[in-house]
């Protein structure tokens, strides 16, 4: 974010209609955490969106996101 939020945001991360995670900011922070259960597999196809939190925060503003991606398969 540009602009920090005054209370705490999470915003949904989904593949396809499935939830898989959470991208979450801090009260007073511009940098998010990401959250996921497990690893995730993408396939052709699948897509990827961030939504909105449920409730607003009018002070924070321009949520820039990145995403980085390996192809093939990764073991532990």
């Amino acid at each position: 974010l540009a602009v920090a939020p005054t209370a705490a945001l999470s915003c949904a991360i989904y593949q396809d209609a499935t939830q898989i995670g959470t991208l979450d900011f801090a009260a007073g922070s511009t940098a998010g955490a990401f959250s996921f259960d497990q690893p995730i597999q993408f396939n052709a196809g699948n897509t990827l969106r961030v939504m909105r939190p449920a409730a607003l925060d009018d002070t924070a503003l321009d949520l820039s996101v990145l995403f980085a991606g390996v192809k093939g398969t990764l073991s532990p």
